[in-house]
């Protein structure tokens, strides 16, 4: 299977010496800005060079890192906005950024292929520094979350009495949080993990339903990941899950145990599981979970992008297939909310808010397949349905019609 993303080796050739100096010129850029916070004009010189960086790669077809210096672009950005609540994580994730992305066109030309998922676990931090969605949630990670039973965990099947969890939820709180602070701020990543990891110890012993004792399983098995993998332990997507954690907790103590096994987050447990599944670690918990799930199947085991971008000539069919079915469920998705959209009386324009997000997903997973210009047309379909949401365009038939027949024709 050839991918449309395949590398043009002889153009990226005729760009790379200046997409270097263009790099170089927004990492000093930035390093001015962070000497200076004053300086927004360093800053937004930092965005331009990005944005410049970004349009020759799209020019040249080399759809992996072109997304990379989007994801940088957007990041830098919502700096300048103002949207960051830590801007020490901004300046890290976007110097990592500009270290790693030279060192990955470099590889595609020693013959590498151009694979956006290696790309996926800083792509992940900038969007936690931006508090938006990961890409792990819904890009080529499919793991059956309720799949294992949890023998298969080596968890106690011993029926338990409902009505505990969420009183203990209540009082065990306070702690997870201290634990949390510890690894978050105090630097005390031993003493933090232990303190959150008995939390989430002692609520799935009082857990009676199934599902939710899997799920402090899951999320015990990255507390051990984290201990066991500095990379983890200073990787910001990472830590955005630990507050996670905590806000379930929240959801716990304010709904009940009956609501919360509806309610609990799967998408959080499916981000937990790649975290997981990636990490080092050779602990007992994740060991297990590793097992479960088989997870080392479902992720390449690679230590390095190189590796991983050199041993990808192409996605299994197997996995195709699976991301393809997973794409046509999403568009009919769309399809039948536009449709249900076009056949109501008062064309309330908030309704297409959800689409817009389907299709951001949507083009997320066209984009770490490698087809870029097909997630360029998912993005132009997404900027007129805001443009209709905004009242910049209208909400007409035949609008809405020709944006589901756009997206039809990427599906195929």
């Amino acid at each position: 299977m050839k991918l449309e993303g395949t590398v043009q080796y002889n153009s990226l050739s005729w760009v790379k010496k200046q997409l270097d100096a263009v790099l170089h010129d927004a990492q000093t850029s930035l390093s001015d800005y962070i000497e200076d916070n004053a300086n927004t004009a360093a800053l937004e010189q930092c965005i331009e060079h990005l944005r410049l960086v970004y349009g020759t790669l799209q020019m040249v077809e080399v759809y992996g890192a072109a997304m990379l210096a989007e994801e940088m672009e957007q990041t830098a950005r919502a700096q300048l906005e103002g949207r960051i609540e830590k801007s020490e994580d901004v300046y890290d994730v976007l110097m990592r950024a500009m270290l790693q992305l030279p060192d990955y066109l470099e590889g595609l030309q020693a013959g590498n292929q151009d694979a956006p998922i290696v790309l996926m676990p800083l792509m992940n931090d900038m969007r936690a520094v931006r508090k938006e969605k990961l890409l792990s949630e819904s890009v080529l990670f499919m793991p059956d979350i309720n799949a294992v039973d949890i023998e298969e965990l080596g968890l106690d099947a011993t029926a338990i009495e409902p009505g505990k969890l969420t009183q203990e939820a209540k009082r065990l709180r306070t702690h997870y949080q201290l634990g949390l602070l510890d690894i978050l701020r105090n630097n005390k990543y031993s003493a933090g993990l232990k303190r959150a990891q008995a939390v989430l110890v002692a609520l799935q012993k009082v857990t009676a339903d199934e599902t939710v004792k899997r799920f402090w399983m899951i999320a015990s098995a990255l507390l051990e990941a984290i201990e066991d993998d500095e990379e983890l332990q200073s990787n910001i997507a990472v830590k955005g899950l630990l507050g996670a954690i905590d806000r379930q907790i929240k959801l716990l103590v304010d709904v009940g145990e009956d609501k919360f096994i509806d309610q609990m987050s799967h998408e959080l447990l499916k981000n937990i599981l790649y975290y997981v599944g990636s990490s080092r670690s050779t602990g007992s918990r994740v060991s297990k979970i590793k097992q479960a799930y088989k997870l080392e199947e479902l992720l390449s085991d690679k230590s390095s992008a190189e590796q991983v971008s050199a041993s990808m000539g192409g996605i299994n069919a197997e996995l195709f297939d699976t991301v393809s079915q997973g794409i046509r469920e999403d568009l009919a998705t769309v399809k039948d909310t536009l449709e249900i959209f076009m056949q109501s009386s008062d064309k309330d324009v908030e309704q297409l808010s959800t689409v817009v997000k389907q299709v951001e997903k949507i083009a997320d997973t066209y984009g770490m397949l490698g087809f870029g210009s097909t997630r360029q047309n998912v993005l132009d379909q997404r900027f007129e349905l805001e443009r209709i949401i905004a009242g910049e365009s209208e909400a007409s038939e035949q609008r809405v019609l020709e944006i589901a027949g756009a997206l039809l024709a990427d599906e195929s």
